[in-house]
């Protein structure tokens, strides 16, 4: 009587263990499963992570050559505005050429008729002192209409070329930040997979 009721001990202690057993073994399935969850998660975010990686470098393959045709385009604004400097400096000095030749003219038409009558002489001083004062008048406005055309035009080729270069630093800024924070992604998904 007392083998069996030492054996139903025995047999109560065996079951109990066996349950403490198959909730430890149920338990650990439940933690392998979360596991397996956040592995998968973290193996898709890794995916995440290196397509973004290979979005950035396209991008960064984009602005280099984005920044490579800005280079070409400033290259062609910087040669058209040196030849409107060119033809307007030309345009200055042909201007200059005919008021001296306006001016020449206007001394042989006065040596012609230093022959005829004083007062024709005086007649003609008169006209030739307004025809200088309205060349010289013209000849100064066309240099000051000549030198602001200049100056503008080269303003507005620094403009451009400033703004461009902000456009550019702004691009170059924009991807240099994209792909610091996809690196820090990556390791914070790589440092939740190894933890």
């Amino acid at each position: 009587m007392k083998e069996k009721a030492s054996l139903a001990v025995q047999l109560a202690a065996v079951e109990r263990d066996k349950r403490g057993l198959a909730e430890e073994v149920a338990g650990l399935r439940s933690e392998k499963d979360a596991l397996e969850t956040t592995l998968f998660d973290i193996q898709h975010r890794l995916a995440q992570v290196d397509a973004r990686k290979e979005q950035l470098e396209s991008q960064s393959q984009a602005l280099l050559l984005a920044k490579e045709a800005l280079q070409v385009e400033l290259g062609s604004v910087r040669k058209q505005t040196e030849a409107e400097v060119n033809r307007l400096e030309r345009e200055k000095q042909l201007q200059a050429q005919k008021f001296s030749q306006m001016e020449e003219e206007a001394q042989v038409a006065l040596r012609s008729r230093q022959a005829a009558h004083e007062e024709d002489v005086a007649h003609l001083q008169r006209e030739k002192e307004a025809l200088r004062r309205e060349l010289e008048a013209e000849r100064e406005e066309l240099l000051r209409r000549l030198t602001r055309e200049r100056e503008e035009l080269l303003a507005h080729h620094e403009a451009e070329k400033e703004e461009l270069n902000e456009e550019l630093t702004a691009l170059q800024q924009e991807r240099d930040e994209s792909l610091l924070r996809a690196e820090n992604e990556k390791q914070q998904a790589l440092s939740l997979k190894e933890s």
